[in-house]
């Protein structure tokens, strides 16, 4: 999309009045409708379907395996989570592709309770998550420096809330400790796991609440990722292709489990078609940003996560009602 210099600065007025007037009437806090479903893929842990208003969608996965970590190895940098991302069009080592893996790869494994992933009676043996999304959009107007966060992070925080884990079926009698996990070749020499074949013994990574109505601070939840367009001293959640072209910069908030999280990070957004690709009218944030930023996310979190959290109770209710077969 090429918007002309009197849309750009009409827009850009618009949006830097002390009330703020959006292009499609929301509020700064307020997000666009979506339509969302989850578990309707065969043979994953759990699975989420996501869709904007704007035809953009996403397509979320998630894939249990059951991996030995030492010890020793566990003090270091060892992830659990990991994130696969498939835009059409666009190479696996490109910018945006890169940029969207390390950021929700650093996010998730930094604030992700590593003990939900353990199996019991089990010293070495955890569960690793291989997360695939796949993001589809119907515009043209993907680029390097559009991050489409929202939309992404909706549809994992919903995967993850619906994933479910196999019931173990026998504990491992030996101690471990007696086993140097390290001096062994392969994981043949270890006991392994065995996993109950009735799906309905299964059990959720993240324990449903009973009442949804309300967010509980003190429940555990998958973290929530926010971007924020900043234009001049406005911010606005869930920009449109079009804000973020005007905006000055863009403000990444993660929040988990009632409380905001690191990192807070800053990422560019505006992109004037017409100069070259190293060109940026980005100007930096100051003080007031972070602070309306976060206040921004905290109002506006709890009740997104207790929205995502009843899309997950319905479909629950309707477990093969949403199947693709």
């Amino acid at each position: 999309m090429i918007l002309s210099p009197a849309e750009r600065s009409y827009l850009r007025d618009s949006l830097s009045l002390e009330t703020p007037i959006r292009p499609d009437s929301r509020l700064v806090g307020q997000f666009r409708p979506i339509e969302a479903v989850c578990n309707f893929l065969p043979n994953f842990n759990g699975s989420s379907r996501v869709r904007l208003s704007d035809g953009n969608e996403c397509i979320t996965s998630v894939k249990s395996s059951v991996v030995i970590i030492s010890s020793s190895s566990r003090d270091d940098s060892v992830n659990l989570i990991d994130f696969l991302f498939n835009i059409p069009g666009y190479r696996d080592d490109s910018n945006l592709v890169s940029n969207l893996t390390l950021t929700f790869n650093k996010i998730f494994n930094n604030n992700f309770d590593y003990s939900s992933l353990k199996l019991k009676n089990f010293k070495n043996h955890f569960f690793k998550l291989s997360i695939d999304i796949l993001f589809i959009s119907n515009s043209s107007d993907i680029n390097d420096n559009y991050v489409p966060l929202t939309l992404i992070s909706f549809s994992s925080y919903l995967a993850l809330r619906s994933t479910r884990l196999p019931l173990l079926i026998n504990d491992l009698e030996k101690d471990e400790e007696d086993l140097n996990i390290d001096k062994i070749k392969t994981q043949k020499e270890v006991e392994l796991p065995m996993f109950s074949d009735d799906w309905s013994d299964s059990t959720y990574l993240f324990p449903t609440s009973p009442s949804s109505s309300t967010a509980n601070a003190n429940q555990r939840t998958p973290p929530l990722i926010f971007i924020l367009a900043v234009i001049d001293d406005n911010l606005f959640v869930d920009p449109t292709i079009e804000e973020q072209y005007v905006s000055d910069n863009g403000l990444i908030v993660p929040w988990c489990s009632g409380n905001i999280i690191n990192p807070i990070e800053s990422t560019k957004l505006s992109r004037d078609p017409n100069s070259d690709s190293t060109s940026s009218s980005t100007v930096g944030l100051n003080y007031n940003h972070l602070t309306k930023g976060i206040s921004l996310v905290k109002e506006v979190a709890a009740k997104v996560a207790s929205a995502l959290d009843n899309v997950v109770n319905t479909s629950d209710e309707n477990e093969f009602l949403n199947s693709i077969f």
